[in-house]
């Protein structure tokens, strides 16, 4: 979007929202997107704060020294031929999609590099289109409870919703994702940290579980 366009919704009033978003925050009229204009490439820079030359994700494609070989998230039809679909989709559906966000959160955060973070319901097949906590609950709520650990906020931070609503009404979308994010944040803070710490900390599964299911409500095992 322009920022004439932009601007002009905000002056009529269409884009309240953003229109906050600048009054609260710093607005630059001259800012330019990461080159390609795409979404690993722009999303990685959001993520982190850098550009390419140091996150490492260039374009819809690149070589992958670690791995030997080449990388394609959908740059073309050829390319699908070439590289064959299979490869390409495992690329597009899984490998960018199937890492445990919680984790990485959590990792990036014991290294002091957690950026903007963003919640739906798509991980592990898509990146979009699913309403926060629709489809992937628990993980939901241990990111919930990942960024409480982070004192993710405190500064000031922005908790993103990464939300494309093909068939649903879009504002009633955004909407109940908001209202349900904050349910499912409303129970991480139920969640007896320091038991659970200390759970984690003798890999008792059990004993973890007990705790979280103890925050949404369940009974426990012994008031059968």
């Amino acid at each position: 979007m322009k920022p004439a366009a932009l601007e002009r919704a905000i002056e009529t009033g269409r884009a309240p929202v953003l229109k906050a978003i600048s009054e609260r925050g710093t607005y630059v009229d001259g800012c330019a997107a990461m080159f390609p204009s795409v979404t690993p490439v722009c999303a990685t820079a959001i993520a982190t704060g850098v550009r390419q030359d140091e996150h490492h994700i260039p374009a819809m494609c690149w070589y992958d020294r670690e791995e030997g070989r080449y990388v394609d998230y959908g740059s073309s039809f050829a390319s699908s031929r070439r590289l064959g679909f299979s490869r390409q989709l495992k690329d597009l559906i899984y490998n960018m999609n199937g890492e445990h966000l919680p984790e990485y959160a959590a990792l990036l955060n014991a290294e002091g590099l957690l950026g903007h973070q963003h919640g739906n319901s798509g991980w592990g097949t898509f990146d979009d289109d699913n309403m926060v906590g629709a489809t992937a609950f628990m993980e939901t709520l241990e990111l919930a409870l990942e960024l409480r650990r982070a004192d993710y906020g405190a500064d000031g931070e922005w908790l993103g919703l990464d939300l494309y609503p093909y068939t649903e009404d879009q504002v009633a979308a955004v909407a109940r994702s908001v209202h349900q994010w904050r349910f499912i944040d409303s129970i991480a803070a139920k969640i007896d940290e320091g038991a659970l710490r200390a759970a984690q900390a003798t890999k008792d599964a059990v004993k973890a579980y007990e705790i979280v299911y103890a925050a949404l409500g369940a009974p426990s095992p012994d008031a059968r």
